[in-house]
């Protein structure tokens, strides 16, 4: 949302730094968890995948409007490897929602953000 939200450069680049720290630890995480397997909880989809995995939709719309490649594989190897398997998966692909709809909805919010009066101090 940070870099949505940013208005200046210093703000999106402060917002992409924060955004990029977080996913290391999530890709620490994914090592511990996995242990190997190609989901957090094993060999299949669990939980932890689909309440992450809701947000990947999001992250590649975020990365298509801000020409940042957010999971890749040189930052984060097994979270992008992830991400594909993720949306790959026969549960997930029909219910993922498609990049440009994401776009679309976050430009129409960013200009709903950017003609709000500031609020009172």
């Amino acid at each position: 949302m940070g870099i949505a939200k940013a208005q200046t450069d210093a703000d999106r680049a402060s917002s992409t730094e924060q955004m990029l720290a977080g996913l290391q630890l999530l890709e620490e995480a994914f090592a511990t968890c996995s242990k190997g397997k190609p989901f957090f909880g094993g060999d299949a989809l669990g939980y932890l995948d689909i309440a992450l995995g809701c947000y990947l939709g999001w992250v590649r719309a975020i990365g298509q409007m801000s020409a940042i490649q957010v999971l890749d594989g040189a930052n984060t190897p097994q979270l992008a490897a992830w991400a594909e398997r993720f949306c790959a998966d026969e549960a997930v692909k029909e219910v993922m929602p498609e990049t440009e709809t994401l776009v679309e909805f976050a430009k129409m919010m960013a200009a709903r953000w950017k003609a709000a009066p500031a609020p009172a101090k």
